[in-house]
């Protein structure tokens, strides 16, 4: 099956010859070339678009964290003179850069790694979601394997590299990244309330100010995530 892809341009034509490219290959299906960006989010946010070629000189700060956030992101290929853009697309975590004018062999190469890329986090994302059928995980804690039960789990700190788990029972200091954790544990259930900390909203006593009790512990809520914290409460059945 033909993996979707659309092209963002900054000025006519610019793809002319990359789209060219694409059409000859039989593992790529075109859905569209914008040139305005807001139309492109439209289309990210209504179809699964595999491949997103930036045609592009510069983007916007907010055009790279909208990309960042898209909960299925697309991998992304800049096709670009602009090094220092190059830079900015690597942080999104870009498969490939290629500079003008573009070969047929290194947009094939690009988008070998690009498919490749998918399969793996395919093949990842499959895991996670068999972990979140499950009523629990395990993680290496102290030259031992552990079971986590994740109702129990009352909170959880990043510690840099290393995750404590807090839970009814237990502290367990893990090698795992708070970012990994948020991908583990049910969203439905489960909040970042800061950088820091991530609290099991079954287990909230109440909210006071900036601080969540949870269990016999206050966590402080960060100001950046205090208005997506409160809206979540609110569609929760505030009162």
């Amino acid at each position: 099956m033909a993996l979707n892809c659309a092209i963002l341009e900054d000025s006519p034509n610019i793809s002319t010859l990359l789209e060219s490219h694409i059409h000859k290959m039989p593992s790529l299906h075109m859905t569209g070339v914008y040139q305005d960006f807001d139309a492109l989010e439209v289309t990210l946010k209504e179809v699964p678009v595999g491949i997103l070629f930036l045609a592009v000189e510069s983007l916007d700060s907010s055009h790279f964290d909208f990309l960042k956030n898209l909960p299925q992101r697309p991998s992304i290929i800049l096709y670009s003179n602009n090094q220092d853009l190059a830079i900015e697309a690597f942080k999104i975590q870009a498969v490939d850069f290629l500079e003008h004018p573009i070969q047929y062999e290194s947009l094939t190469h690009a988008v070998q790694k690009a498919i490749a890329e998918k399969a793996i986090n395919m093949n990842e994302q499959n895991r996670l979601e068999m972990m979140l059928k499950k009523k629990y995980f395990f993680v290496k804690s102290d030259y031992k394997i552990v079971k986590v039960t994740i109702d129990d789990v009352l909170y959880v700190e990043g510690l840099g590299e290393y995750i404590r788990i807090y839970t009814t029972t237990q502290k367990i200091v893990t090698l795992l990244s708070l970012l990994k954790m948020t991908e583990i544990l049910p969203q439905h259930q489960f909040l970042r309330i800061h950088r820091s900390y991530i609290v099991n909203l079954d287990k909230i006593n109440f909210i006071q100010n900036n601080i969540v009790s949870v269990g016999e512990h206050q966590i402080p809520i960060s100001k950046s995530q205090k208005k997506n914290f409160m809206q979540f409460i609110d569609k929760s059945g505030l009162l």
